[in-house]
């Protein structure tokens, strides 16, 4: 009865201009009602909220400039792309797409003896932006490569992909036993056989050394604990210290 719709993605508008589109006739509503909430009774017109209203008039002056024809062409353009792009990368052996894609993400997963999360590795190295893909009991790997127009007016996209993929396959076939690193490497393993207050506490710790300036320590999880000074902690909104 409702349908989300990302306007900051292919209709390359600002980010924080999402659309949420209701059936005339849903009983759902956009509102958020918390009538036990401790701070007191809390309703909301979810809608609303705290937008931009410049995000906003940005992405419809973006929609109503270029136009309807203008996204029909470029899907056109993409899904052409896809359909070319799947063809070679059918062409590389050690690899396969599992299945026909009908839109612009191109899902691959690797033979078997072939790592795929290296693969991924050695193609984030030569500067591609892949999702990796893996199942929660890791029978199966692989990931997938999002096609957007930007590739569509790239020069050369094409060859250029198909060749460091080509390259970065024959690279794992010759290095079998060598093991991916970084994120790469810990993709999926916390879901095995980690309690999921553990989970929290890791995902919690490395979401705050992330958005850490560098060069500031964070005493807690995953780091040493901050050198003692004479100076008193600072206790307002701009400190960095965290505890985990």
């Amino acid at each position: 009865m409702s349908i989300s719709i990302d306007t900051h993605k292919y209709g390359q508008t600002p980010k924080g201009t999402s659309v949420l589109v209701f059936h005339k006739n849903t009983p759902a509503t956009p509102t958020s009602v918390h009538l036990e909430c401790e701070s007191g009774m809390y309703v909301t017109p979810g809608i609303d909220g705290s937008t931009s209203g410049a995000d906003r008039a940005t992405a419809w002056a973006r929609l109503v400039s270029k136009g309807k024809r203008y996204y029909v062409e470029e899907t056109k353009k993409i899904l052409a792309l896809q359909r070319e792009l799947i063809h070679e990368i059918k062409k590389i052996d050690g690899i396969h797409v599992p299945y026909d894609p009908q839109l612009s993400v191109i899902p691959v997963q690797s033979n078997k003896g072939i790592n795929a999360l290296l693969i991924a590795e050695c193609l984030s190295q030569a500067g591609w932006s892949v999702n990796i893909l893996q199942t929660s009991d890791q029978k199966c790997a692989g990931f997938h490569f999002c096609l957007t127009s930007v590739h569509t007016h790239q020069e050369n996209f094409l060859e250029s992909f198909v060749r460091d993929l080509t390259d970065a396959v024959s690279y794992v076939k010759k290095n079998p036993n060598q093991k991916p690193k970084g994120m790469t490497k810990a993709y999926g393993k916390l879901e095995k056989g980690v309690p999921t207050f553990v989970q929290h506490k890791i995902g919690d710790g490395y979401t705050r050394i992330l958005n850490t300036l560098p060069h500031i320590p964070l005493s807690g999880l995953w780091s040493k604990p901050a050198a003692q000074t004479t100076q008193p902690a600072r206790t307002d909104s701009m400190s960095r210290t965290f505890k985990a």
